[in-house]
């Protein structure tokens, strides 16, 4: 049976009642809240929304945790991934040092 189907069970079965008994708000909040909970996602459901939504550092937790799988399958540990961030920043380092050097030659040629 489908969500769908379950919520119109449960709405004709408190329209029979109703037509049976004397039945009150207490009864009609019930049949409410029955149907509430059939309406709601399943707790999975309701991760993976969150999780789909969720982001650290601005990068999204779906990509992180792909670019995460995709390390360990890899080999890639946490002594690696360091060593890669120092080694980049040394070589940002180093570029941005040649640029400037050469940026201070070309000034100091162009004012002689």
């Amino acid at each position: 049976m489908t969500k769908e189907e379950a919520i119109k069970w449960t709405e004709t079965a408190f329209s029979v009642m109703e037509g049976e008994y004397d039945t009150g708000s207490k009864e009609r909040a019930a049949c409410d809240m029955a149907i509430a909970a059939l309406k709601r996602d399943d707790p999975e459901v309701e991760f993976q929304k969150r999780f789909e939504k969720t982001t650290f550092c601005g990068y999204s937790a779906k990509e992180l945790l792909m670019f995460a799988k995709a390390c360990k399958e890899n080999g890639v540990d946490n002594l690696d991934l360091k060593d890669f961030s120092r080694n980049v920043s040394l070589g940002i380092e180093f570029g941005m040092h040649l640029f400037n050097k050469q940026a201070e030659e070309i000034v100091k040629g162009s004012m002689s």
